[in-house]
């Protein structure tokens, strides 16, 4: 494996310095971090401290002539030259783990030695919308980082005329969610294939939302944070859509039973005692995104442990009653909880205990806690 080394750079510098097209459409959104209101083994705790605001980046649309893009990689290849916003990030690209792309073999500075070899690139003659990335199918990174993409992008002239290049091996639902946002056509880009594009239209981030960062960073978490402007967009963009009655009752129990992360040790004991408080007990995993949306849309009480699917709490009511199971180590979820409450929601974090000192680390929450907690709202 010989593969070739590219030089790391940011879309927009190396998009002006090389005379490409570049047009800013938005302005830049104030973002809020903020402590959550908790239960612990102290007791309640409200919210602390007014939130952290934090920048988002400066929305553009850039447009590249004759580049490639391969399935699940950020990057986007030019001659010499990877480009990635987040790898190339000035102060915090050099944290970025990119070993989980598969056309990455090594990292070094601002250099990634890339083997694509055995990819089969096509020639895709038109203008397509850059929509593919890593985290692709972790619906945590779809609404976020990708779907996000699109508030900007829909500003373009030609926006409407144009198909949204897309990986094909992602989950039913995201395509579903994506049907909500646009009806533009769309490229499905195999695994192990490769698209050169005669033009790539380009938006960034939000923020520094990177896929995976190595183990010893100093990414500031209020630096990572969601927007309440995108996820205002998602929320009116699919109720406009999806409306209907929930096949579930207004009570429910989120389940992670069956995730590999962040997994609730005594969960089969909880749900025991939620089922003897009249919920219902939800595997997300197994629905279609519909259903995800209607059945958040018409609960008025939601407990679960904290996962992806709890972005979903965007099509709730503002007044729902929502619990969140955590470990006592928050990390940045006040990045989530600043986020909904700019919205008018607002939740209480039910902490426990962890395994050890690390973010997706199982954990355990006891009931005579989680009991307490619930008589908040009785």
């Amino acid at each position: 494996m010989k593969g070739k080394i590219y030089n790391l750079d940011s879309v927009v510098p190396w998009a002006i310095r090389q005379g490409f097209p570049v047009s800013y459409v938005m302005e830049q959104e104030e973002i809020p971090f903020a402590d959550p209101r908790l239960f612990g083994k102290e007791g309640y705790v409200g919210a602390q401290s007014p939130p952290h605001i934090t920048l988002s980046t400066t929305p553009y649309i850039a447009e590249l002539d004759d580049v490639i893009i391969y399935n699940k990689s950020n990057l986007i290849i030019k001659g010499n030259t990877a480009l990635d916003d987040v790898a190339a990030h000035p102060t915090y690209g050099k944290y970025v783990d990119l070993m989980h792309d598969k056309t990455v073999l090594d990292q070094k500075d601002k250099q990634v030695h890339l083997y694509h070899d055995t990819y089969d690139l096509y020639d895709f003659k038109s203008c397509g919308i850059f929509l593919s990335g890593l985290a692709s199918g972790y619906f945590g990174h779809w609404g976020p980082e990708f779907l996000a993409k699109l508030q900007v992008l829909e500003h373009h002239k030609d926006y409407k005329d144009l198909p949204i290049i897309v990986d094909r091996d992602m989950p039913q639902s995201h395509f579903d969610y994506l049907s909500c946002i646009t009806q533009n056509d769309l490229v499905k880009l195999p695994p192990h294939t490769g698209l050169l594009c005669t033009k790539l239209l380009v938006a960034p981030t939000n923020v520094f939302f990177p896929s995976f960062l190595v183990n010893e960073n100093k990414v500031p978490h209020q630096d990572m944070a969601l927007s309440p402007r995108t996820l205002l967009f998602l929320r009116e963009r699919v109720l406009s859509k999806i409306q209907g009655h929930s096949r579930f009752g207004k009570k429910i129990y989120i389940s992670r039973r069956h995730q590999k992360l962040r997994k609730l040790i005594n969960e089969d004991e909880i749900i025991k005692f939620m089922i003897n408080l009249g919920f219902e007990i939800v595997e997300p995993e197994t629905l279609s995104f519909a259903d995800q949306v209607l059945m958040f849309m018409h609960a008025e009480y939601i407990v679960a442990p904290y996962s992806s699917a709890l972005l979903n709490i965007i099509f709730s009511q503002t007044n729902i009653k929502l619990f969140i199971l955590i470990q006592s180590r928050l990390y940045n979820f006040g990045s989530y909880y600043g986020a909904l409450q700019a919205l008018g929601y607002d939740m209480l974090f039910v902490t426990g205990e962890a395994e050890i000192d690390y973010k997706h680390a199982s954990f355990h929450v006891p009931i005579e806690r989680l009991s307490e907690a619930l008589a908040i709202y009785a």
